[in-house]
């Protein structure tokens, strides 16, 4: 399982989103999006591209905490690779 959290906000990167959903193997790869400003706008357009989820910055570890045990339950690997790089 992968865990991809999304910063850029450019168009870009809604369409990178939207890109990895149209392929099979990847649409069940699970998504948090992450807004640096308008966050309410931001995770409107996040959802709608195919993002599972949406949290702004600064990020509150506990809550990024629970969304990761919700859409990977029990893979706390995959937390601690994306936080370390």
């Amino acid at each position: 399982e992968i865990l991809a959290l999304v910063t850029q906000w450019e168009k870009s990167g809604f369409t990178a989103i939207r890109r990895i959903r149209k392929h099979e193997e990847l649409r069940a790869v699970p998504i948090i999006a992450i807004s640096f400003n308008n966050p309410s706008s931001n995770r409107k357009l996040a959802l709608a591209a195919g993002c599972n989820a949406h949290i702004e910055n600064p990020i509150e570890f506990d809550l990024l905490e629970a969304l990761v045990d919700q859409l990977l339950p029990g893979d706390r690997l995959a937390l601690a690779s994306v936080l370390i790089q």
